[in-house]
């Protein structure tokens, strides 16, 4: 168990896994030198893709807050001391969902909202995105604590200037033993990218993976895929997808809070 924490504490030291960063190419790296101390033979395949880049702030009376823009819902730039403000947001989810329904009222394409998310711990919170652009309203997240300072007539300065340019981020691909020649070929799947250091969720499922890889390969040959775009619509699994689904006998997929035993009251210890 200390090893697997250990694990997870180095994924966490990488920084944010957002998918193209500098971050998420480090950490490909990482995981590729585990896999081959564990035995596979690796490659990195670079994945296109649509990458949304922002300059945001967010200041509440006074004081800048931590904030997050609902990743390719517009581009361009907005700034505005008078947004429209949602007090409980509930993000979309992956796809160009927009804005519309998760707002108590209708906004104008190009329009600036500051909005507080919804979650039991009161922290700042994202859904996974498509990469496809959705309704043109600028949407920055703060935490879901902030809700009431922004149903209370708080004074808010914010701004985004946004884009989407051409971009690649790695899958890790790993062999054990000779795939070429199975005839029931085992994958073995995690996610490696995500909003935030992600810790506790990406992390514990790379330690786990790494784990039950050295297994698996034990019994035949495994295919182990680290996969990148997971936040952004789970691109980089539908990219290896699309290369073996006609050969897969087995699929296991590690998600996401592996482990997680925790209640509301202790999640900030």
């Amino acid at each position: 168990m200390t090893a697997l924490f250990s694990l997870v504490e180095e994924y966490a030291a990488l920084g944010i896994h957002r998918s193209g960063t500098g971050t998420q190419a480090a950490t490909a790296d990482w995981l590729a030198t585990h896999l081959r101390e564990r035995g596979g033979h690796v490659r990195l395949e670079p994945v296109e893709f649509d990458r949304y880049v922002a300059d945001w702030s967010v200041t509440i009376d006074g004081d800048e807050v931590e904030s997050l823009p609902l990743f390719c819902e517009a581009t361009g730039q907005a700034s505005t001391s008078t947004p429209a403000t949602s007090p409980a947001f509930a993000p979309p989810g992956a796809g160009p969902m927009g804005v519309s329904g998760a707002l108590d009222t209708d906004i104008e394409p190009g329009s600036l909202v500051v909005a507080a998310t919804r979650h039991l711990t009161g922290l700042l919170t994202v859904s996974n995105r498509g990469t496809t652009l959705g309704s043109g309203v600028h949407v920055l997240q703060v935490a879901g604590e902030l809700g009431g300072a922004l149903a209370n007539g708080a004074v808010i300065d914010a701004h985004i200037d946004a884009r989407t340019e051409p971009a690649a981020c790695p899958n890790v691909i790993a062999t054990f033993g000779d795939i070429d020649a199975a005839t029931e070929l085992t994958i073995l799947t995690t996610p490696i990218s995500g909003w935030f250091q992600c810790a506790g969720e990406r992390g514990t499922g790379i330690a786990v993976a790494l784990d039950i890889v050295e297994r698996l390969a034990e019994a035949g040959p495994v295919l182990f895929l680290g996969a990148t775009g997971h936040e952004l619509g789970a691109f980089g699994a539908a990219a290896l997808h699309e290369q073996y689904i006609n050969r897969v006998h087995t699929l296991l997929h590690i998600g996401a809070n592996v482990g997680c035993d925790w209640a509301a009251d202790n999640t900030r210890s």
